[in-house]
């Protein structure tokens, strides 16, 4: 990565996250040679008590998507991943693979468009769901009754318009409209954007883990820093 480019990352990250997001982007780049380390946390959200309407600050139509909107959904997470180092949670199926996969298992994506276009998608696994791609860690959900939201993006242009709250909240409304009683999700503990949204909407920070997963083998690792791991478990 060229100096150019490196500056807008660390401005980006800067934005987003403050001076803990990039001095923990530093220590990311010290532990790159071993592997990928992360630091995230988990949060759970209690459907039966009283949800709060949100509204974003943009015109947007919100909905469950469809077998219809694949096309326009590997586009824009084309987008998303483009750059990085792998591709995560998509590194298995490729990125079609991947989403036709999740809708053959019976999750759901809410977006919000703007006319045609995608400018947030978000899912939802109601079976079960892996915390992080490559650490072994998947969510035990009691059926019908707990949920997990994962996998959110903004497209750059609408971000800062409050979107992926008022998607999150659709979602929530969703799950519990359909009976479930909790959703959990997982969002990067150093992110001051992710975790300013995620208190806002009354979430619960029930724990802090570690990870590293080692560039050589393959091999993960996973410390618990805080709290409890749960509803995550190893496979």
């Amino acid at each position: 990565m060229d100096l150019r480019k490196r500056l807008v990352s660390w401005r980006h990250t800067f934005r987003y996250s403050g001076l803990r997001g990039l001095l923990w982007r530093a220590a990311e780049s010290c532990l790159a040679p071993i592997g990928q380390a992360g630091l995230e946390s988990i949060c759970r959200k209690d459907l039966t008590a009283p949800l709060a309407d949100v509204a974003a600050r943009a015109d947007i139509d919100i909905s469950m998507a469809t077998e219809d909107d694949i096309d326009r959904l590997v586009a824009v997470i084309e987008s998303n991943w483009a750059g990085r180092d792998g591709l995560g949670p998509y590194g298995e199926l490729g990125f079609r693979g991947t989403v036709v996969d999740r809708f053959e298992r019976g999750q759901k994506c809410f977006v919000a468009k703007v006319g045609d276009d995608i400018a947030h998608y978000n899912w939802i696994a109601l079976d079960w769901g892996e915390a992080i791609a490559g650490t072994g860690l998947i969510a035990r959900l009691a059926e019908g009754e707990e949920a997990i939201c994962h996998d959110g993006f903004t497209v750059g242009a609408w971000r800062g318009l409050g979107i992926h709250p008022a998607v999150n909240n659709a979602m929530l409304q969703w799950l519990k409209e359909s009976g479930y009683r909790y959703a959990y999700t997982v969002v990067g503990t150093v992110s001051r954007s992710s975790n300013i949204t995620h208190h806002r909407l009354d979430w619960e920070f029930t724990g802090v883990m570690l990870y590293l997963i080692s560039r050589r083998t393959g091999r993960a690792w996973v410390w618990r820093v805080r709290g409890t791991l749960a509803p995550f478990a190893r496979t």
